[in-house]
């Protein structure tokens, strides 16, 4: 038997002849008994699996090895799914870590400069405007298994629909089975569902930023190609709305505002916030696709309240210029019978409201919530001239009332929020009582800065006073914390993108008053406690979305000062 090997590669000769080399140097054995130049080729690569590819190839096994997802889309396309299609789901190009990996999470304030970093080496064809589909971009698409994308779909309408419900769930299942039919503008909807289905997923959340910066550039590319002011089509907004609401939870908000911008400017283009006027061109479109606009519509129109409130930005999107219908309930929009709402202007002047759909009702609650802002920048002008509108405070008590109102109509719907299932109710019912938190915040700020000279020069007075707005306030804030703990049986998966932003306003004004409260022992403990809990729940939502992050670094320095 022969000695041990000594370390080193085997010398070329013993593995031309497949000889076992004994390794000795300068010369190995089998070399010096033939006569023959023993050389070692030092520069050989590796043999073995590339790093990182066994655990890739284990992440692929366990979703191949789910069968519920797969039963879970047959159960809503109904028998006719074709199961041939399922043939290259363990099939992937490529096997290494690094690719599947994403990049690190930016902090909710970081600079754009990964985003940019990502874009540059993302493949998208040279010339949009000479092709009818996009291709697949070759590293993030090409990762997913047929198998991954339905469950990314099945995942958007489990998580991300109930709170976005612009899409009629039929008929995207019915474009997107075939790739080859799908027009670019379809397909960059396709990609914005997945990367906004990503986000609410630990299993893909790693190659959400990667697919982003895909989707992202696909929409960019969009932009520059199409010149034609009369052109548009749905699905380009949709997906600027879906990834906007990406940016604002994953990347950082000026990301998200700035590209809600782009989401407004689209929505004007194609004319949506006057979808059933008499002069409307397209009376005889198909219903759903009617409804789909709408939903559209209100969902970008809802975002821009929402930025305003958060950041005192004005709005882009005027009420007074609409005239489309409110949104429909979700039930029939998914059926396939929308039965026309009531417009805007109709549910804001009803004196008896009748039950609206949960995003309706965000809608009505959103749309006080910017009479709000424009009746105190009106004010705020007119204090510069010492001189303060004659219906200001006639307005607010109406503006009051009307929240009274839809609130008590929300209870009347969800007497019980221990069997409520649609985290768009929650949200709404959270909605009502930050714009209560809201209107409040205006009175206060004008009251707390107003000088002798200007209140003299008033001619009415004060028909509520100011400790009344701040018990409303704080019964308010309350609310929000119960109802906060209530969304916990849902999951903070299934929230809605801006429910941080009523958390924020509800800390906020918590952290302002338990001070003022201390006379009152146990109110304050009990406002001091509800404070920690508001905290509580927007740390452990940080992690999912960064707008937690942001007004949490906000209330961080409020309550420093």
């Amino acid at each position: 038997m022969s000695g041990r090997q000594q370390p080193g590669s085997a010398c070329e000769e013993c593995r031309k002849r497949k000889l076992r080399c004994d390794r000795k140097r300068p010369q190995c054995g089998t070399c010096a008994d033939t006569g023959t130049l023993c050389q070692i080729n030092d520069r050989r690569q590796r043999r073995g699996p590339r790093k990182g590819s066994i655990n890739a190839l284990r992440r692929r096994i366990v979703v191949s090895e789910q069968p519920s997802d797969l039963e879970d889309l047959m159960s809503i396309n109904g028998p006719d799914v074709d199961m041939n299609e399922t043939r290259g789901l363990g099939e992937s190009t490529t096997t290494d870590e690094d690719t599947v990996v994403g990049q690190p999470r930016d902090d909710c304030m970081q600079d754009t400069a990964g985003t940019q970093n990502e874009l540059s080496h993302t493949h998208i064809p040279p010339d949009f405007s000479s092709i009818h589909h996009l291709p697949y971009p070759s590293s993030g698409a090409s990762m997913l298994t047929d198998l991954m994308k339905w469950d990314l779909v099945q995942l958007y309408f489990d998580r991300v629909h109930p709170v976005v419900p612009i899409l009629s769930q039929s008929r995207t299942y019915g474009w997107s089975q075939d790739p080859n039919t799908m027009n670019q503008y379809q397909r960059c909807l396709q990609y914005a569902m997945w990367t906004l289905a990503m986000a609410r997923s630990t299993q893909f959340d790693q190659m959400g930023d990667i697919l982003y910066a895909e989707t992202r550039a696909m929409l960019d590319a969009l932009d520059l190609a199409d010149s034609d002011m009369g052109a548009g089509h749905v699905e380009q907004a949709q997906a600027w709305i879906l990834l906007t609401l990406y940016e604002f939870s994953r990347t950082n908000y000026r990301r998200g505002w700035v590209s809600a911008g782009r989401v407004f400017r689209h929505v004007q283009l194609l004319q949506l916030y006057d979808l059933d006027s008499l002069e409307a061109p397209g009376a005889e479109e198909d219903t759903i696709d009617m409804e789909e606009k709408r939903r559209t519509f209100w969902v970008a129109y809802c975002l821009d309240r929402f930025v305003s409130i958060s950041n005192g930005s004005p709005l882009t999107l005027n009420e007074e210029v609409i005239c489309t219908r409110l949104p429909c309930s979700e039930a029939e929009f998914q059926n396939g019978t929308p039965r026309p709402e009531c417009f805007l202007s109709q549910a804001m002047a009803s004196s008896d409201p009748h039950s609206l759909s949960p995003l309706a009702e965000c809608t009505v609650l959103v749309t006080i919530c910017g009479r709000a802002m424009a009746h105190h920048r009106v004010s705020t002008v007119e204090r510069v001239y010492s001189n303060m509108p004659l219906d200001f405070w006639a307005c607010h008590e109406w503006l009051h009332s009307m929240l009274v109102k839809r609130i008590k109509n929300l209870t009347a719907m969800y007497p019980s929020f221990a069997v409520v299932v649609d985290p768009m109710a929650i949200f709404a019912c959270m909605v009502a009582q930050a714009a209560i938190i809201y209107l409040c915040t205006i009175i206060e700020a004008l009251t707390e800065d107003e000088d002798e000279a200007w209140a003299e020069s008033t001619p009415v007075t004060v028909s509520v006073p100011v400790s009344t707005y701040q018990e409303r306030g704080l019964q308010a804030a309350r609310e929000i914390v119960r109802l906060a703990r209530e969304h916990e049986r849902l999951g903070y998966f299934k929230a809605h993108f801006f429910l941080p932003l009523t958390l924020f306003l509800s800390a906020k004004w918590l952290a302002t008053h338990s001070d003022r409260r201390k006379v009152e022992r146990s109110s304050s403990e009990t406002d001091t406690e509800a404070l920690q809990a508001l905290l509580n729940i927007l740390r452990k939502m940080e992690g999912m979305n960064n707008l937690a992050a942001h007004h949490l670094s906000i209330l961080q320095g409020f309550r420093s000062r």
